[in-house]
């Protein structure tokens, strides 16, 4: 398949010339990332646009981008773009068959950027650090594994990330929440991790947003304000709502939590594509590498959390039950409004839930055994919140980066063998 096809460079320009705003782009050059099919648009298209002659504006069109005669496309499209006001930046392009999505990934490192960053760029590259250091997150919830993703993901180079919070900070915080200072309790959690989270790394802006969560609309995730949406600590309604506000607004979302010694999260980066390093092997030879480019789609939360499976099915047998734990206390939220206690009530409640799940599966109760209910009991557990957020942050990273295969779709992190797993649960969407 012949590449997407380049418009003609622009006529020179004095440059004392001033542009009239807004206006449109006169040229771009285009280099292919991935093939287009003959037959109509596919899911998500990657490419590289050379911006060389843009004048400074909050709003601009883009038009004529022009496919061979023998693609579905229209020979004459135009896309409404916005948050693109450098000259001469490369930008990396999701196209899809309704939406049209820019991210800078050509922000300049400084000198002393590409000192702090040697060890991650010798890791994952100079290109992946640089559009890393053009994304921007929006965290959402404070808690003991908020502050772990904030800590990893400031410390990696991202352009900015707004902490969101409405809840004020607790005591008993202070067992894994490191971010806010003992003289700041009483006060919003995210206004108070600010300070020590900008302190980690100067070259990344850091602010604090504290308004009601239920206050969020669709409008909210479709300004570009952020790339990446990662939630935690809210109730299973919130996760649902929340995911599908990123979906519309083409933003990856991550949801997880820490339960006393247990901590999961999920993934879905809708339709993703990577690139990642296979090995060849030859009899005789030197092993050879190559960067090979694919494409994951992901289910939604509701479709992951809400998945029924057939009787003594395969996929049910070898689900680790984590899973089971995780609707279990979902639900005992939904119900009391809180995380369970120690309580004897709420341990007949948790033992109630978990017996009416797993009947409702027809699965074994001692799938899910007492020692494990018992376990999520209490406070967030400070070492679990590091190994899910270190985890988290590095899936967010990939995301980003678009580099390395992701894990598809929920991360379970099991206190009874201290082992971490990896299971794709949930339908994609038709």
């Amino acid at each position: 398949m012949r590449p997407l096809a380049a418009l003609p460079p622009p006529k020179p320009k004095d440059p004392r010339e001033a542009s009239p705003l807004p206006h449109s782009l006169s040229s771009i050059q285009v280099d292919e990332r991935v093939s287009l099919p003959r037959l109509g648009p596919p899911d998500t298209c990657l490419f590289t646009l050379g911006i060389t002659d843009l004048t400074t504006s909050d709003f601009f069109k883009i038009s004529r981008l022009q496919l061979d005669d023998d693609s579905t496309y229209p020979s004459r499209t135009e896309y409404n773009c916005t948050e693109l006001d450098h000259l001469q930046k490369v930008y990396y392009v999701e196209v899809t068959s309704s939406s049209f999505k820019m991210v800078e990934t050509s922000a300049q490192l400084t000198a002393d950027e590409e000192k702090l960053y040697d060890r991650q760029i010798r890791l994952w590259g100079i290109e992946s650090q640089k559009r890393l250091r053009s994304a921007r997150l929006l965290l959402i919830g404070l808690g003991g594994l908020g502050a772990e993703v904030t800590k990893n993901i400031v410390l990696s180079g991202i352009k900015s990330v707004t902490l969101l919070d409405d809840k004020l900070s607790t005591k008993d915080l202070a067992f894994s929440q490191f971010l806010i200072p003992p003289e700041k309790i009483g006060e919003n959690r995210a206004e108070a991790s600010v300070e020590r989270a900008q302190n980690l790394n100067p070259h990344v802006e850091v602010t604090s947003e504290t308004f009601p969560l239920a206050d969020l609309n669709q409008e909210y995730f479709s300004n570009s304000r952020w790339d990446v949406v990662v939630a935690t600590g809210l109730d299973q309604d919130q996760l649902e709502r929340l995911d599908g506000f990123c979906r519309k607004g083409g933003l990856k979302f991550f949801a997880g939590e820490v339960f006393g010694m247990f901590g999961y999260f999920f993934s879905d980066l809708n339709t993703h594509s990577f690139t990642k390093t296979v090995k060849t092997i030859p009899k005789k030879g030197v092993v050879k590498e190559e960067s090979v480019k694919e494409t994951s789609k992901f289910p939604t939360f509701s479709s992951a959390i809400n998945q029924v499976f057939e009787k003594n099915s395969s996929q049910l047998r070898l689900l680790d039950p984590s899973y089971f734990v995780i609707k279990i206390l979902l639900k005992f939220r939904a119900e009391k409004k809180r995380n369970p206690t120690d309580s004897d009530e709420d341990w007949d409640q948790l033992i109630l839930l978990r017996d009416q799940e797993l009947d409702k599966h027809h699965h074994p109760r001692e799938k899910v055994p007492d020692e494990f209910l018992q376990a999520v009991v209490g406070a967030e557990v400070g070492p679990v919140c590091a190994i899910v957020g270190a985890v988290l942050s590095q899936e967010v990273i990939k995301a980003v980066s678009h580099k390395d295969e992701p894990h598809n779709n929920m991360f379970f992190f099991n206190p009874l063998n201290n082992k971490g797993t990896v299971q794709k649960l949930g339908k994609l969407e038709s």
